[in-house]
């Protein structure tokens, strides 16, 4: 039940479910305030104008992303005793993979660097996701799954329980808690990074951030095309990552 309302209230707080409930504002308003109405209209389109651009979504992630990525010296040198890599939903049902759910996108991305890390430190890799139901595997499996069918490695550990960051954490410490680990190189999308560095350092380990998949702004990549000021969906989506990123940082800080 916690989950549901959790979806429910996430659907309507973020894009694009705020624009849906402002738009009914307004429409409401216009049966007795045709001058709110206007406004509220106005702020809705800005609004969703401005999260719609490239240049602003990858303004809104750039303070999520304040670890670099590593480069081959610090992995080597780096006294991490495993692998840790996080889980980031799936595809259903995928009919081109006889059926089966595969990893998703962010999900495969992340174990895409983990297996470069891996190759690099020959560490051991723990997965770590739940979210089970009757119908579909952990998440934890999946990606064991995947990492074995496209990379041809095997985790040594698949944590299948967790429904969340903090429990990723709770449930990796547990695990590696028993093999004496305490440094692990915890693989993350970048702009996740901050908020799982932390969690994972609350539950006890010492932690090498392994960011993935940069989504920031960055002067030294950075060349101005038309496109970053024309709305794309993909820039909605990222800047709704970014919103969802910075209110679930501040619900952690708050809870634990």
């Amino acid at each position: 039940m916690e989950f549901s309302i959790g979806q429910i209230i996430k659907a309507f707080i973020f894009p694009p479910g705020v624009f849906i409930i402002l738009i009914l504002i307004a429409l409401w308003l216009l049966n007795f305030n045709v001058p709110a109405a206007k406004r509220v209209l106005k702020i809705s389109a800005l609004s969703l104008y401005l999260l719609s651009l490239p240049i602003v979504s990858e303004l809104l992630i750039t303070p999520l992303e304040p670890y670099p990525a590593l480069d081959n010296d610090a992995i080597v040198q780096s006294s991490a005793q495993a692998i840790v890599i996080l889980s980031a939903g799936r595809f259903k049902y995928a009919t081109e993979y006889d059926n089966k759910d595969v990893g998703g996108d962010n999900t495969f991305g992340r174990l895409r660097y983990g297996v470069k890390l891996h190759k690099v430190t020959q560490l051991p890799i723990l997965l770590t996701g739940g979210l089970a139901d009757d119908k579909n595997i952990p998440l934890g499996e999946l990606m064991a799954r995947d990492l074995w069918d496209n990379f041809e490695i095997k985790s040594k550990w698949q944590e299948n329980k967790s429904k969340n960051t903090a429990e990723n954490a709770e449930f990796s410490r547990e695990m590696l808690l028993k093999e004496n680990i305490n440094h692990i190189f915890l693989v993350s999308d970048a702009w996740h990074m901050r908020r799982a560095v932390s969690i994972f350092e609350k539950a006890g380990f010492i932690v090498t951030p392994a960011p993935t998949r940069f989504r920031g702004f960055y002067k030294e990549a950075f060349s101005f095309k038309i496109d970053n000021i024309l709305p794309s969906v993909t820039a909605l989506k990222y800047s709704y990552y970014a919103l969802h990123e910075s209110l679930g940082t501040v619900w952690y800080k708050i809870r634990y």
